[in-house]
């Protein structure tokens, strides 16, 4: 716990200076000797660019791509014996780095996730060298996870350090002089049995696919400017459930593709209508779907409320008991 406590205050306790805008991450990288004995291998330094991030990874380039990525910065460090890889990535805005960020942590595992839900959400069960705060994640001792204004990053070392990791971390975020600040769109998502750190957020069908991929493309018209959401959350001992909030312009957007999904779930193959009989639900769809959960979509004012893996019809009733219609507003980003 003393460790934790002062990682978190590590990181939270970052000092914001002036305000100048970084046009490079390289400028971010930790110069010389800053860090113990590490020096920076120059011969190992790659710049990218939207074109040239191909060049550099594989199939998550075009995530980054969707989300909006300006340019790229990698590069190796040795020292103590031990060698570490750092990237940084610059994002269009300040919501892309935390969708890419928030979407790394889901997007390898998301399906076992579902089906071992006990395993990974009772805090027992969890790897004790994990750690999570507000803007990053160290996952055991050997890597870290970070995003704040317009950039994210990763860290990775071949030899656990979690001091070492931290250490890198907090002298990179020390260098962006921007407050932490969140995508509007998570505030649709209800803040009752949400699992704090599950929040995501997307603005394609790639990063949507990540989260429920109904395998019809784009169904939810992220390409007309549909933004969402998405939250795990707890409803009782043992029972979890995951929802998305697709947010839409106008009403009559958000009323036309409730239309389609009921038209669609009714020929579907693999899923199957359920009546669900409850007060408040005439513009509710349900289906069970081929994994033997259930999905349910709900239409309010602007916005699709997007319920999946649910265990149970029954269950519905009380998450749509703590979820009462509210009228929201598109956000701004």
């Amino acid at each position: 716990m003393l460790i934790s406590t002062v990682f978190l205050a590590f990181f939270q306790s970052q000092v914001i200076g002036e305000e100048k805008e970084i046009i490079d991450p390289a400028e971010l990288l930790p110069k010389g000797s800053e860090i113990g004995d590490f020096e920076m291998n120059v011969r190992n330094l790659h710049n990218f660019s939207p074109k040239g991030i191909y060049n550099y990874m594989d199939g998550a380039a075009d995530l980054f791509l969707e989300f909006g990525f300006d340019r790229g910065v990698a590069t190796e460090y040795t020292g103590d014996g031990k060698r570490i890889v750092v990237e940084i990535f610059k994002m269009n805005d300040g919501d892309s780095a935390f969708g890419i960020y928030s979407l790394s942590n889901y997007s390898s595992d998301i399906q076992k996730q579902a089906q071992e839900k006990t395993k990974i959400n009772e805090p027992e069960k969890k790897n004790p060298k994990d750690l999570k705060g507000d803007n990053f994640n160290l996952v055991g001792d050997l890597a870290v996870e970070f995003y704040k204004g317009q950039f994210y990053g990763r860290i990775a070392i071949d030899k656990e350090d979690r001091f070492t990791l931290m250490a890198f971390a907090n002298n990179i975020l020390s260098r962006i002089p921007k407050h932490l600040k969140r995508p509007d769109a998570l505030n649709n998502l209800p803040r009752i049995d949400l699992i704090s750190g599950s929040e995501r957020y997307m603005i394609g069908i790639l990063g949507m696919n990540q989260v429920l991929d109904l395998g019809r493309g784009d169904v939810w018209g992220f390409a007309n400017g549909a933004k969402a959401a998405a939250g795990e959350y707890r409803l009782t001992q043992g029972v979890y459930y995951e929802q998305a909030v697709v947010i839409y312009r106008q009403p009559q957007i958000a009323e036309s593709k409730m239309k389609m999904f009921k038209d669609m779930f009714n020929n579907l193959e693999g899923y199957k209508p359920t009546m669900i009989s409850l007060p408040g639900t005439e513009n509710f769809v349900a289906v069970k779907t081929p994994d033997n959960d259930y999905l349910g979509i709900r239409l309010v004012g602007s916005r699709l409320e997007v319920y999946f893996r649910v265990p149970s019809p029954n269950h519905f009733r009380m998450i749509l008991e703590k979820n009462p219609n509210v009228s929201v507003r598109y956000p701004s980003k």
